[in-house]
């Protein structure tokens, strides 16, 4: 943070600025999303917004954000917590709300638990869901094929919660490209685009888009399934039957269609 209190770009990785970082990427058509905590410091160690909330929104409103998520590390009262959690993720919320700025707003629970931990919490309490955020995450972080299992569980029993504006978040993609602190195989990462599509789930993924193989690219812009998971009926699929180590799963979109996904449970 400056003498002000007010956080400041890295000057060796941001050497022009967060503004100048933030024209840059919506003149060629993107959205700026930017990450920050609701505890003292980030899960990677820098600057947290606990007791500057305010000027962390506002500062990140004359930036020219789109997005912003806020993690779950370094709370002085821990990562579960539910009365602190809630009321710190709230005050970001109305925070951001007051800067008059549309900013995507996305609490994740999932820094500092252990892996398999469920937070459906944060969309079944009524702190929560779509009246804390348009997005929260429902698991601790996907790192393989077994969270990634853990997590479609969790979320398939969540459908209810979620619809325009407000989603459940199961966790990024993963992707197969090399580079990614997090891989998975390439037919488990194609398998998990599906599902997600079917999920409603959030697409945002977790790997260098400068290095993504041919067999990533050709997933990730297949035009059918984006359409899926963009469908404007807002209705979040889920699991349908089961056979053996045979599931299907499916999700209710506009004009009475709808997608279905058989998902062989040996992936």
């Amino acid at each position: 943070r400056d003498d002000t209190g007010r956080l400041r770009a890295d000057p060796e990785k941001f050497p022009s600025g967060m503004q100048s970082l933030s024209s840059f990427l919506h003149d060629r058509g993107f959205k700026f999303g930017i990450y920050t905590d609701r505890g003292r410091k980030t899960c990677a160690g820098r600057e947290g917004s606990e007791g500057n909330e305010v000027l962390d929104a506002q500062t990140f409103a004359d930036w020219g954000v789109d997005y912003v998520k806020e993690d779950n590390c370094y709370s002085s009262t821990g990562p579960n917590d539910k009365t602190e959690l809630f009321a710190q993720f709230a005050r970001f919320r109305d925070a951001l709300n007051k800067t008059g700025r549309p900013m995507v707003f996305s609490v994740c629970g999932g820094g500092d638990q252990w892996p398999f931990s469920n937070l459906s919490y944060f969309a079944t309490d009524e702190r929560g869901g779509k009246s804390l955020a348009n997005l929260w995450r429902i698991t601790s972080d996907v790192t393989g094929s077994w969270t990634l299992r853990f997590s479609q569980t969790v979320d398939a029993s969540l459908a209810d919660f979620a619809g325009p504006g407000g989603f459940n978040d199961p966790d990024m993609l993963l992707g197969s490209s090399p580079g990614a602190a997090r891989r998975l195989e390439a037919h488990q990462s194609r398998t998990q685009f599906n599902l997600w599509a079917v999920l409603m789930a959030p697409m945002l993924l977790g790997a260098d888009v400068r290095r993504l193989t041919s067999f990533d690219l050709e997933t990730y812009t297949n035009e059918k399934v984006l359409q899926v998971s963009q469908d404007s009926l807002g209705i979040q699929g889920g699991l349908l039957s089961t056979s053996g180590s045979t599931s299907v799963w499916g999700r209710k979109l506009l004009n009475g269609a709808w997608a279905i996904l058989f998902l062989n449970e040996g992936w």
